[in-house]
């Protein structure tokens, strides 16, 4: 994070918008970044309230977002950096005055790039499409995974006493992104195929004929097609269908074995298995509802 800050000013840009949920890390990372500069001025607006950093102050008169841009934008014409922190708030910072204001910051900072009034955006939110042509954007999360990717290649590299300079290790992680953007598409595609032949069914309540009231039930999406014998191989490694063919649908199989088939099949897709089949030849069932509490079906909450 502090990395990403120090690129950012040092660039001398106007706007940064940095993903994370942690506002205070952000705050602590400008701190730093900050401490080497002489002179400069640092602000704080959250929550309706701007907080002169200096001098630990409440700001009268800017109360909201857009009289601190107000009050702070002119003062970018002077010598002293000013820098102004903007924690969440996302709602207020798409209102469109504030975002006439991002845009002439912005602008004034490509005509004039001396201007000295610097924004940094922390929110739990991705850019939002408004600013995507204006801000430089950090997602906290892919940054930590960066750093854990550069580590593991040093640590690698030492051990295999393989010298990499900088610019080696930057051209391996880019590399890297590329590769995992490819095989992401890939998944992203494979699983928008996978909806293509699922019905969205909406949830409401239901008396199922165990239970004596109605239980909520979540919306779900259900496959159009009934489970084939080539489906049910793939998962079972087996096909105790009577009339064989791969596209035929699976017949001849027990209640359990269904269970056992949504159980594995909830594995191949890297879900939870939701059917405890421990006591199966008991004739016992019992469901792992989501805080990991195994109940009856009757009781579990769906």
């Amino acid at each position: 994070m502090k990395e990403s800050i120090s690129k950012f000013i040092t660039e001398g840009k106007a706007l940064l918008w940095i993903k994370t949920n942690d506002f205070q890390e952000v705050e602590r990372a400008m701190i730093e970044n900050l401490n080497s500069l002489e002179n400069k001025k640092f602000y704080i607006y959250e929550k309706g309230k701007t907080i002169n950093f200096l001098n630990n102050s409440i700001e009268s008169g800017m109360d909201d977002l857009f009289n601190t841009l107000d009050e702070l934008y002119p003062q970018g014409i002077r010598k002293i950096p000013v820098f102004l922190l903007i924690k969440g708030g996302i709602d207020e910072i798409l209102k469109k005055n504030n975002l006439d204001y991002f845009r002439e910051i912005v602008g004034t900072k490509k005509e004039a790039p001396r201007y000295n009034f610097t924004v940094i955006v922390a929110d739990e939110e991705n850019v939002p499409p408004q600013l995507e042509d204006m801000a430089d954007f950090v997602d906290k999360q892919i940054t930590d995974n960066e750093e854990a990717i550069k580590k593991y290649i040093l640590d690698l590299a030492k051990f295999q006493k393989i010298k990499l300079v900088e610019e080696e290790l930057k051209k391996i992680i880019k590399e890297l992104k590329g590769t995992i953007r490819k095989y992401s598409a890939k998944k992203a595609s494979d699983i928008e195929s996978k909806f293509e032949n699922m019905i969205f069914v909406q949830g409401g309540k239901h008396q199922p004929s165990f239970a004596n009231e109605e239980k909520e039930v979540f919306d779900i999406e259900v496959c159009k097609y009934p489970t084939t014998q080539k489906m049910w191989t793939e998962v079972m490694e087996n096909n105790p269908s009577e009339f064989k063919g791969d596209n035929k649908p699976i017949e001849s199989i027990t209640w359990w074995e269904a269970l056992e088939f949504c159980n594995k099949l909830s594995e191949k897709y890297g879900l939870e298995p939701v059917y405890d089949l421990s006591k199966s030849k008991e004739g016992i069932l019992m469901i792992k509802e989501l805080g990991g509490q195994k109940v009856y079906p009757d009781v579990a909450n769906f």
